[in-house]
């Protein structure tokens, strides 16, 4: 059941995708996106960031990679599959921006079938494009670590907070990414590396 401020959440996101205001423009700083289930990170100032680069590790210890067009969690490295960093557009729901995370092989992170399942794959898409699956934010999960929030579920589902997960939160390497609900654990935060 959803408290009170949830409600008022979901009716100004009504308003906006009602009005159209849903809409992919460059910006210079933003706020952070509301989370049901974790406090809210800002998106640090987008001066510089399409420079900066680096791996996206979890608690657990390994990196997001994209093997196969599949996204997993592999050993870290630095190889391009593994180097990400903020594209130059973001969407906004009319109080944030949500930003496509690139690799150096110009793949998107992305949700397939642009699913707002719960255990749907995680996958890097080529050529990156506006489908809203494509946009991501970080949630605080505590510690310096973050959720990775993706738009199209957080929109679609009435702002449930579905981030990036290691399927079954299983600790082995090649284990594949998948969406589902933030619950905090350690196969769910995330330490940005070009965020330092």
């Amino acid at each position: 059941m959803l408290r009170r401020p949830l409600r008022a959440i979901l009716a100004v996101l009504a308003a906006v995708a009602a009005a159209g205001v849903l809409a992919s423009t460059p910006s210079t700083a933003v706020a952070a996106p509301v989370a049901p289930r974790g406090k809210v990170v800002n998106v640090v100032p987008r001066i510089g960031l399409t420079v900066a680069k680096g791996n996206i590790r979890n608690d657990v210890g390994y990196c997001i990679g994209i093997a196969n067009g599949l996204a997993g969690s592999w050993p870290c490295s630095t190889g391009p599959d593994q180097m990400w960093h903020f594209g130059d557009d973001c969407v906004t729901d009319g109080h944030s921006c949500w930003y496509q995370l690139r690799n150096d092989l110009d793949q998107c992170l992305a949700v397939a079938g642009a699913s707002v399942e719960i255990n749907a794959r995680i996958l890097g898409y080529s050529p990156c494009g506006t489908s809203l699956d494509q946009y991501w934010a970080p949630i605080d999960g505590g510690g310096g670590h973050n959720g990775m929030a993706n738009f199209k579920a957080y929109h679609d589902n009435r702002s449930n907070a579905d981030v990036v997960g290691i399927e079954g939160g299983h600790t082995t390497f090649g284990t594949p990414a998948v969406q589902w609900f933030w619950d905090g654990t350690a196969n769910q935060r995330w330490t940005w590396d070009f965020l330092k």
